[in-house]
């Protein structure tokens, strides 16, 4: 009698744990999957900050030329409008 009741818990005792075994593998297995997931994530934000670093710098860059080009485009109106004036004073002088 004793021995059966032995034998009975110990049956139960391998079942839950073969049960907790299988639940472990399982969540051990979900785990590496979201692990993996993760990993194939940052690496696409890192790639995508890369580009988007790299056009930033490319917009800082053509907005550096810009404002150059407008300066110039500036003093170039105001030397013209100077020649013009003179222009203008000399024809009345005379």
């Amino acid at each position: 009698m004793y021995s059966a009741s032995v034998e009975k818990i110990e049956k139960g005792n391998n079942k839950l744990k073969t049960e907790l075994l299988t639940v472990i593998a399982t969540m051990e297995g979900q785990l590496d999957r979201v692990k993996s997931k993760r990993e194939a994530r940052l690496a696409a934000e890192r790639e995508a900050s890369k580009v988007v670093g790299a056009r930033l710098k490319h917009i800082k860059v053509g907005a550096k030329k810009m404002n150059i080009l407008k300066r110039e485009v500036e003093m170039m109106w105001s030397d013209l409008e100077n020649t013009y004036n003179l222009t203008k004073v000399t024809a009345l002088e005379n």
